[in-house]
């Protein structure tokens, strides 16, 4: 019994004398929409056998040669040539060594039709340039084009 009116005044305590009243039921939620899906859902693939399946004619049927590529239209190879050579030639003015020992090499393997101009800028670094690599590298380059020009400063 004492236990009952304790309970009972603890009740009343700690709602502030107010009696306890539980809240009206309230009405279920609403149900959610169905979600919209596309009529056919695909499962993902997942492993290697998925991937074959989709990839698999790349590798067993290989494509054919007789395939008609494009032909190589000098004009546009001399043009390529130029702008590359006009980058490298830039590149022999750099503070870094092992880039003008490059260009002056690649500006030897390059020649050919792009070489005007060129073979002026290698003699210079040939004869001006303060470390002996890059004026090796440009002697060689030199050489690789050919030409008159090369030939007398050699």
């Amino acid at each position: 019994m004492l236990l009952g009116v304790l309970i009972f005044t603890t009740a009343l305590w700690a709602h502030n004398g107010e009696v306890y009243n539980p809240p009206a039921p309230q009405p279920p939620p609403k149900p959610l929409p169905p979600p919209k899906f596309p009529k056919q859902v695909y499962e993902l693939r997942w492993s290697w056998v998925h991937w074959w399946e989709a990839n698999r004619e790349l590798y067993l049927y290989p494509a054919g040669q007789r395939v008609q590529h494009q032909g190589l239209d000098q004009a546009s190879l001399n043009t390529l040539r130029a702008d590359a050579s006009a980058e490298l030639v830039r590149l022999l003015d750099d503070e870094l060594v092992e880039a003008r020992m490059a260009a002056a090499t690649a500006l030897g393997r390059i020649g050919g039709p792009s070489a005007e101009g060129v073979i002026d800028k290698l003699t210079d670094v040939a004869e001006h340039d303060t470390h002996e690599p890059v004026r090796f590298r440009a002697v060689l380059a030199i050489g690789m084009i050919g030409g008159e020009e090369s030939e007398s400063f050699l």
